[in-house]
């Protein structure tokens, strides 16, 4: 910590003297202070460079400097030590300026910062060359008055600052977008460009008629310009360091144009500084003025790229439009979307890729829109090129220019075909439940109606909550397939399985797996609940040896058997009642099928014959069809 601490005061205070060593070359008569006061600038940008934490070594370093720049050209100690303090107490002053303003690194990044920059080169200056001017008129070594020997001191020392600070200041911030390796052999030739036309300005031999200050100026600033523009701070605070030095340089030699003999010394002076100032302020103000614009330029491309990142990244499409419904921007998602390339989305009319039946609605719909400035949204269809429909969901905004007038929409597009299909599916559910509830009813409606008719009062109870319960049972296993059919070894297992441990030996089921219809698996379970309740009353399964098979195929149509064996005898009832109708009636109207009810000795069977079409699921009737004609 000690060593880079002393290393900052040695190489401050090295830099100082080297620039208090040029400025002590010309002294201002009868001031005694120097014409020119490079070190000043030395100062300043070395306290902006290491921060606030270093600061009193560099001041310490500019006041070692200062003294012994001073007694190297021969001043008493007193004037040294006098003016050590000075120039260490107008760097600290500077730097404090700025940096209360700028807490952060500074930089001419604005032109709000370029003209602070310029406030605080001439405030530091003025309030140390104040004190400067009362110690050397109090000591006696100038004849010059107090304000004449502050004036020279403050235009020495702003000058210095504004000439060689801006360098320092710009070769601590990283490198631009315009000082990138591309543009450094532009900048390098605009460097050797402003060199030559100054040197050729200010050292080319003068004739005796002195030019007017403003003609050089006016030579340089369009290089200067094209700097600014083109190569970025660095170059340009380069090359206004280093026509800084030839012009201090002529004028200390009295070289060229400052060096015209037919001039007064005090006016190639007044030239030189005249010359300096302009040619600094033209530099900062163009150094801030580009530094700003490319602040905003690297914004706005931040902003683009940023909005393009969320566009790629966004799962609706996104799109911008004219007034007069031309396109100008499309995201990836969008064409997707809609199925249209980039030409057609941007060439095109959107109309070409809606559907034909949505084109005339959302035409009217835009317009208006349009003519009204309102928001638009919209649901319609696009028609994919040998592709499916697509279903979208658009919503859009208007923008407006400057001046508050319309000049197109931004809006998504949503793809809501799922949203869409769900929407049509629920309302077919709708309707289809609406469809089998009253079905249902009707059905419960006609079994209470027929067992009331049957039954006696005490057993209607019994009896029509059995039946009801056959009912549900087969409602429960069309739910649990979301009604899209039951398996018919599913169907006669639930309708039996109050009969338990028969099933399997007395009760047998044979039959390939078959998937009925929901209105074949309503009509066959009911008949088959009335088959069993029958067989426990009256048939095979109320006696002990008594047996029942089930079977089912499909051979052509769909067909199903119940024959009992092993039970008392039978005979054909007296009347047909409501059981009768469950078992042979109800499946010849519902399935347009064709019911064998017969009644032998061996015991009662029934056969059912129905239409496949009618009885199985569409897509395993094809199967079994095909498997039938390949046997």
């Amino acid at each position: 910590m000690f060593i880079s601490q002393v290393a900052c005061v040695i190489v401050v205070g090295v830099a100082y003297f080297a620039g208090a060593w040029l400025g002590l070359a010309l002294l201002a008569q009868p001031e005694g202070v120097a014409v020119f006061w490079p070190a000043s600038g030395i100062a300043a940008g070395a306290l902006l460079l290491v921060g606030k934490h270093r600061r009193w070594m560099v001041a310490l370093g500019v006041f070692i400097a200062t003294i012994a720049a001073n007694l190297l050209a021969g001043r008493n100690t007193t004037m040294a030590v006098a003016f050590g303090l000075c120039n260490a107490s107008e760097a600290l002053l500077f730097a404090a300026i700025i940096q209360r303003s700028s807490p952060r690194s500074f930089n001419f990044e604005n032109l709000r910062t370029g003209l602070r920059f310029c406030a605080a080169a001439g405030i530091a200056p003025a309030l140390s060359g104040a004190v400067a001017a009362l110690t050397i008129t109090l000591l006696g070594h100038s004849t010059a008055d107090w304000f004449h020997i502050w004036l020279a001191w403050f235009q020495s020392d702003a000058i210095g600052i504004l000439t060689f600070a801006p360098f320092l200041v710009s070769m601590a911030h990283a490198e631009s977008a315009a000082t990138e390796p591309r543009y450094r052999p532009e900048g390098a030739a605009a460097l050797l460009v402003l060199i030559a036309i100054t040197g050729f300005t200010y050292f080319a031999q003068p004739d005796q008629a002195a030019w007017q200050v403003p003609i050089p100026v006016a030579v340089i600033f369009p290089v200067m310009l094209w700097m600014a523009a083109r190569t970025g701070s660095k170059f340009l605070t380069a090359g206004l360091l280093i026509v800084a030095l030839m012009i201090v340089w002529a004028t200390t030699s009295s070289l060229g144009h400052f060096g015209n003999p037919s001039v007064p010394i005090a006016d190639r002076i007044f030239d030189a500084r005249v010359t300096l100032l302009s040619i600094a302020l033209c530099a900062l103000v163009l150094i801030a003025f580009f530094n700003e614009r490319r602040a905003v330029e690297d914004k706005l491309r931040a902003s683009e790229q940023q909005f393009r990142n969320l566009a790629a990244a966004s799962p609706v499409g996104i799109y911008r439009t004219r007034t007069d419904g031309r396109c100008i921007y499309v995201n990836a998602r969008c064409l997707e979307i809609t199925g249209m390339s980039e030409a057609q989305a941007l060439g095109g009319s959107w109309a070409e890729a809606m559907h034909l039946d949505d084109v005339a609605s959302i035409v009217s719909q835009w317009l208006d829109a349009n003519q009204r400035q309102l928001p638009l949204m919209a649901e319609y269809r696009f028609q994919k090129p040998g592709g499916p429909i697509v279903w979208v969901y658009d919503q859009a905004i208007p923008e407006y220019d400057d001046t508050g007038k319309l000049s197109g929409y931004v809006g998504t597009l949503s793809d809501i075909t799922k949203r869409k299909r769900s929407e049509e599916q629920v309302e077919l559910l709708v309707g289809e439940v609406n469809h089998r509830a009253k079905n249902l009813l009707s059905v419960a409606q006609a079994v209470a109606f027929h067992t009331a008719r049957e039954e006696s009062p005490a057993d209607f109870v019994e009896t029509f909550n059995r039946r009801i319960a056959g009912l549900a049972t087969s409602h429960d296993l069309l739910s649990l397939s979301a009604w899209e059919g039951v398996n018919a070894a599913d169907l006669a297992h639930s309708q039996l399985a109050h009969f338990g441990s028969l099933l399997g030996s007395r009760i047998t089921f044979d039959g390939p797996t078959i998937v009925l219809k929901p209105a074949a698996a309503q009509a066959i379970g009911m008949a088959l609940h009335e088959l069993a309740t029958n067989a426990a009353k009256y048939g095979a399964l109320s006696t002990a040896d008594g047996s029942v098979d089930i079977a089912w195929s499909v051979n052509g149509a769909f067909q199903m058997s119940w024959i009992e064996t092993g039970g008392p005898p039978i005979k054909r009832p007296g009347k047909r009642g409501f059981g009768y109708k469950v078992m042979a009636e109800m499946a010849t109207h519902q399935l347009d099928a064709t019911v064998v009810l017969e009644y032998p000795a061996t015991g009662l069977t029934w056969n059912l014959t129905a239409p496949t079409a009618r009885a199985v699921e569409s897509a395993q009737s094809a199967r079994l069809e095909q498997t039938a004609c390949a046997c």
